[in-house]
């Protein structure tokens, strides 16, 4: 930050920089839980086993901020000014069932093996994970953005001052 007063003025200049990501894996895949490894998701009813459809998962950004802020006193005015720009670029990377297939049976687990169930539906992904074909971040595709926020203000603060007179 970058602060100066000169003639009545005041000024004020910021710049910073935030980058985030998250990082989702699969907790279930490699443990010693039943169907863990499997290539299948199998859901019955409300009963799911296999890899998780929802990972893994991952959402950088990139945040660049510049911010001028001044004043000047004038008279019985206070004026308040300034500004500010920010650059923010995403991306992500969100392979739902990129792992392995859904499939879903027709009725809830009334077997002895849940795979003689009737299948409802199955979900096969493209394994690519991306919801653009844009670059950024690093990775091939799923970039989202550049997205430019600009702002602009400005304030007047008045003192007012009553006379009061007494008879």
């Amino acid at each position: 930050m970058y602060k100066r007063q000169t003639g009545g003025f005041t000024h004020t200049i910021r710049f910073s920089y935030l980058k985030f990501q998250n990082q989702i894996v699969d907790g279930v895949r490699g443990s010693s839980l039943p169907f863990a490894d499997s290539p299948v998701s199998i859901n019955i009813g409300a009963f799911t086993v296999g890899p998780n459809l929802l990972a893994p998962q991952s959402t950088p950004q990139s945040d660049h901020q510049t911010k001028y802020d001044g004043s000047k006193v004038w008279g019985k005015h206070i004026l308040r000014f300034g500004g500010s720009w920010n650059h923010i670029q995403g991306g992500g990377f969100a392979s739902f069932f990129g792992t392995a297939p859904l499939v879903a049976g027709a009725t809830p687990f009334a077997g002895a093996n849940p795979l003689n169930d009737t299948i409802a539906d199955a979900v096969i992904a493209n394994g690519q994970g991306y919801s653009t074909t844009e670059p950024a971040l690093g990775f091939p595709a799923g970039g989202l953005g550049p997205d430019n926020r600009t702002a602009l203000y400005f304030g007047d603060t008045w003192k007012l001052s009553l006379i009061h007179i007494w008879s």
